[in-house]
């Protein structure tokens, strides 16, 4: 995180070092700058303003979220083994990464499910089976792909592999 400089003469004259174009009016500068992680956010450094103490407000970014990620798994159903991806800047990326990691373990793998949400697969405890979910967090996914799987095979199923973009 950069660090914010003041100096103050007095209330009304104060100068903000923080990298970024300043514009200064009474005893408020108006600092624009990219806060970690953004490009577009805008932050004002407010010095002994009326009802207000010192420190830094900023407006929440406008620009689009993280750049988005995928995920995908792959199972083979002849030899119940799965393989799963996540993290990658593209679907089929995704998708061929998931297949390459379950033909690791197994062949017939086929892509099952690709998505930008977390993702989990839950296999029976017997080894015969599989069921895979995509959902907004992980512990979501992992709950639908166990909950599917146990649905078919009374209980007796865990997670295998989970997670996010």
């Amino acid at each position: 995180m950069r660090s914010i400089k003041t100096a103050c003469s007095a209330l009304s004259a104060c100068v903000v070092a923080l990298g970024g174009p300043v514009a200064s009016v009474g005893a408020i500068a108006v600092v624009m700058a990219a806060a970690p992680g953004s490009a577009n956010a805008a932050c004002r450094y407010v010095v002994g303003a009326p009802g207000h103490g010192d420190g830094v407000e900023c407006t929440p970014d406008e620009s689009p979220q993280a750049p988005l990620t995928w995920a995908a798994i792959a199972i083979s159903p002849t030899h119940v083994v799965a393989g799963m991806s996540y993290a990658y800047r593209s679907k089929a990326d995704a998708a061929i990464e998931a297949w390459r990691q379950c033909s690791l373990s197994g062949p017939n793998c086929k892509v099952v499910m690709t998505a930008t949400l977390c993702v989990a697969v839950a296999r029976d405890d017997a080894g015969t089976d599989m069921s895979w979910a995509s959902a907004q967090g992980l512990a979501q996914a992992r709950r639908t792909a166990v909950g599917n799987c146990n649905a078919r095979h009374a209980g007796t199923c865990s997670v295998l592999l989970s997670g996010c973009p």
